[in-house]
């Protein structure tokens, strides 16, 4: 009866260790894949830069057509699946990591510099592409408002074609973010611009946005 008893501790104690070991297990693999798509993200955010700065140069210095929406797509397809890869690691590493911060600043520059593009796009194309700024907050208490209110831009922007979005930490501790909200005269989060000249706070929906758009 002791032997039966002291066999089935050691098979406890096996099980245990064995259960402990895949759970570490998982969780290296996991944190070994966020490193993997930080290091990719940061050598796609250079390469995206350069494809900006090259563009705008094209036609601000060589006189190039700027009306040729190719490179401007990929452009925003690439900016589109980086917004999503560092949705992603801040929350593998969390929304305060130290590195994931910086590499928020530089997205946003990113996105300042796609939408003097689409600025210029419009203007000298007779182009009607919209623009909505979202900002966002990433505070405790207003988490699930900014993922709602993430949703139905979602909604919104699957059924208009002609339609970016940009969406902005209102939290992130950045000088630029500062200056952007003080120019649109931001003074909350949950806040859109749509088109530069109309300010929409939270709650909204889907008609209270349609409804500015060309």
């Amino acid at each position: 009866m002791l032997e039966r008893s002291v066999q089935s501790r050691k098979r406890y104690i096996f099980a245990l260790l064995i259960g402990t070991f895949l759970f570490l297990l998982v969780i290296f693999i996991s944190y070994f894949i966020a490193f993997i798509q930080f290091g990719k993200i940061t050598d796609m955010q250079g390469v995206t830069a350069y494809s900006l700065f090259e563009k705008k140069l094209s036609y601000s210095f060589f006189n190039e057509d700027i009306c040729n929406q190719e490179g401007f797509r990929k452009i925003s397809e690439d900016l589109a699946y980086q917004g999503r890869v560092l949705e992603d690691l801040e929350n593998k590493f969390g929304k305060e990591d130290k590195q994931i911060l910086e590499r928020k600043k530089f997205y946003t520059v990113l996105l300042l510099e796609h939408m003097e593009l689409l600025d210029k796009y419009n203007q000298g194309c007779n182009g009607s592409i919209n623009k909505i700024l979202f900002f966002y907050s990433n505070q405790e208490n207003l988490i699930d408002s900014s993922e709602n209110a993430g949703r139905i831009l979602d909604l919104v922007y699957l059924k208009n074609n002609n339609l970016v979005i940009y969406a902005f930490d209102a939290n992130l501790d950045s000088e630029i973010i500062l200056k952007l909200k003080e120019h649109y005269k931001v003074t909350q989060p949950l806040t859109l611009i749509i088109n530069d000249e109309f300010l929409i706070s939270w709650p909204f929906n889907i008609e209270d946005i349609e409804i500015y758009l060309n």
